[in-house]
């Protein structure tokens, strides 16, 4: 632990100085021993947008964590030489878009993306089949890609607070998930599929207020004892009842 402080402060310290001679600051740590930088497993940057090694994270190829939540980024840090990483912890940012590459990760398992501006996510990320938590609060999505029904290790999704209007028919496939939050967004119907998530233990459903139809295998999964949480909004149970009920009645 000791070692690898010293390493992150000398390569600061790099960093630093190529950037006050007016040369990029990545280009101070080829100064450094490149088996130094290797031996760097976690590098924490949160709330330090100033920090000298945020356009350096690509060197550390053996980083297994890297926190960069509340650096103030509008374009993603070039991670895709990270083999290694398990937990990539980028919220509270500014960025618009994620890139394909990221899929390349195999061995991620967390990736926090919250309290971004992010528009849309690329299909590639249903690559990452190791991934456990993936977190995607307050940002603009108004769709997520199919393909994340192929994350088969998921056990946490969170999507809420985005514009989303309906979830794919594809997460009935995620065999693995146990919650999946879906508050304040804009739906209007959920998939019959969602029946099939047999690992599910949390439904968060509150503050979607056009959602006016739900299949009746809402109800099923109630009584599987999965935790539902909604608004008490009066909608249609099943494609073909002409009746409505209030969700908490229904269950």
């Amino acid at each position: 632990m000791e070692a690898a402080a010293a390493i992150i402060a000398a390569a600061i310290a790099a960093a630093a100085a190529a950037a006050a001679a007016g040369s990029q600051q990545s280009e101070g740590l080829n100064a450094l021993p490149q088996s130094d930088l290797r031996k760097v497993k976690a590098l924490d940057l949160n709330n330090e947008p100033e920090s000298d090694l945020i356009g350096c994270v690509g060197k550390f190829v053996n980083l297994i964590l890297l926190r960069l939540g509340g650096c103030q980024l509008t374009a993603f840090p070039d991670v895709t030489r990270l083999i290694s990483l398990t937990h990539l912890v980028i919220d509270n940012n500014q960025l618009t878009r994620v890139p394909a590459e990221l899929g390349r990760l195999g061995l991620l398992e967390q990736l926090h993306l919250n309290n971004n501006q992010l528009t849309s996510i690329p299909a590639e990320l249903g690559r990452l089949g190791s991934l456990k938590i993936l977190l995607l609060d307050n940002n603009r999505l108004t769709s997520v890609p199919a393909e994340l029904g192929r994350l088969g290790s998921l056990e946490q999704l969170s999507l809420q607070n985005n514009r989303l209007t309906s979830i794919p028919a594809e997460f009935g496939n995620l065999e693995s998930l146990e919650t999946l939050h879906l508050f304040s967004n804009r739906l209007t119907s959920l998939p019959a599929e969602i029946e099939n998530l047999g690992s599910l233990e949390t439904l968060g459903l509150h503050n979607n207020p056009q959602l006016s139809k739900v299949p009746q295998a809402l109800g099923r999964l109630q009584r599987r004892g999965v935790q539902l949480s909604y608004d008490g909004a009066y909608v249609t149970i099943g494609a073909d009842s002409n009746n409505s009920y209030r969700i908490g009645d229904y269950l």
